[in-house]
């Protein structure tokens, strides 16, 4: 019973690590999106 009970334990450890890291992942992505969009407007302002 304990071993079944460590395994739960560690396939859970493991879907949580998994969804915080994609979680921090996708926030790294739109954090990327916005200064990305940032300096292209900031070109095209430039290039007006």
């Amino acid at each position: 019973i304990n071993i079944l009970l460590f395994r739960v334990k560690s396939i859970v450890w493991v879907v949580v690590t998994m969804l915080f890291f994609s979680i921090s992942v996708l926030q790294l992505m739109i954090e990327i999106n916005k200064l990305a969009t940032h300096q292209v407007r900031r070109s095209v302002k430039t290039m007006k």
